[in-house]
């Protein structure tokens, strides 16, 4: 999804409402997450110098927006509560700016909850019915932009769930492995944002990409990929080339999709093509080192290892979490990258809620 684009179409739409009623103060999208019940929230409340960028809160906590999700209708909030919760130094933003939210949900077209828009005004009881009757036609015009911008990756996404299906046939767990490794790896992104200049775009893509790093294995002989024991030269060798593969699928679904210069599909090509190098240059298949990787490859590296390392597998029982660290820990700056296993090791927590949410049942914590 080209989130850059419509947050400045956003943008864009607030400054023409904002002549006829200055106490509009803010317009913003959010995007939730069924599978982890999460709201991400995105754009800026206009003058304030300051964003939201970063908001995320489960949709079960904000009971408000929650109920507008199961009627499926606007509402207005008065006295804005929603999210008087966030931990940020903006807090003084929702004190001094919004008074009256009028939210509206948004649904895909299979009816499935795809988000909120949300009109944030200085005034209680702002939202008068001309007023929203006027708002109706923008938020026709907001939802229209969206749904132009996400329906390319709609029926990319489609057509890779399918691939992954195939896979799943083989090895149920790799389900949960890939919905773990796309959740760590956007940790580890928000956590370098402000050291590596990571947008709130990239930090998007790399959940949305991520998922696809290990796509060539649907062209792995089931006896190779599932052997119980560890490989031989030979089909080690083999299991190596699940990487080109990968890279030769994605290409065929973007020319397939027209998305060959979608924006940040380079971005798939390395996670897919690169999160096997390592730091040395001891990684397949193209023994790069240091900064030759790709940021996005090294942040999937980790989070591949990572959980590849701490769950079970055909070929091993699996480590605990800490001794997985340790590992980890023991090659850092030598095959991973540094910063991203600090951003590991500093979001413990967050680490063990995400396996809660994408593990089996029969696996242990």
């Amino acid at each position: 999804m080209d989130y850059k684009n419509i947050s400045q179409q956003v943008v864009n739409v607030h400054e023409q409402l904002r002549l006829e009623w200055p106490h509009l103060k803010h317009i913003a999208i959010g995007f939730y997450e069924a599978e982890t019940d999460e709201l991400h929230l995105f754009t800026n409340p206009a003058g304030t110098g300051s964003t939201l960028v970063q908001y995320k809160r489960p949709l079960s906590l904000l009971p408000a927006v929650e109920s507008i999700a199961k009627n499926k209708t606007p509402e207005i909030i008065d006295g804005l509560s929603l999210f008087s919760d966030i931990d940020d130094p903006s807090d003084h933003i929702i004190n001094t700016y919004f008074r009256s939210c009028f939210t509206v949900p948004m649904s895909q077209q299979n009816g499935q909850l795809l988000g909120f828009i949300f009109f944030d005004a200085s005034e209680r009881e702002f939202f008068t019915k001309p007023i929203r009757d006027h708002l109706t036609v923008y938020t026709r015009l907001i939802g229209s932009m969206i749904m132009s911008s996400i329906l390319p990756l709609k029926m990319l996404q489609a057509a890779v769930v399918m691939t992954q299906k195939m896979t799943r046939f083989k090895d149920e767990e790799t389900a949960n492995h890939i919905a773990r490794v796309a959740h760590y790896s956007r940790m580890i992104a928000e956590y370098l944002a402000k050291t590596h200049n990571l947008s709130e775009e990239f930090i998007n893509y790399i959940l949305l990409y991520a998922p696809l790093h290990d796509i060539g294995k649907v062209g792995i002989p089931d006896h190779i990929l599932l052997k119980p024991g560890r490989l031989d030269a030979d089909e080690y060798s083999i299991m190596q080339t699940h990487v080109l593969k990968g890279v030769e699928i994605i290409d065929i679904l973007l020319s397939s999709f027209d998305l060959s210069d979608y924006d940040h599909t380079q971005m798939l090509r390395n996670i897919t093509g690169y999160h096997h190098e390592r730091l040395n240059g001891t990684g397949y298949p193209y023994n790069l080192k240091g900064l030759e990787i790709p940021i996005e490859s090294r942040i999937v590296a980790v989070a591949d290892v990572f959980d590849a390392m701490s769950n079970p597998r055909p070929y091993h029982k699996g480590r605990s979490i800490e001794e997985t660290f340790d590992y980890l820990h023991s090659k850092s700056g030598v095959l991973f990258d540094p910063d991203c296993i600090q951003a590991l090791l500093e979001r413990k927590e967050e680490v063990y809620e995400i396996r809660k949410v994408f593990l089996p049942d029969t696996y242990p914590l």
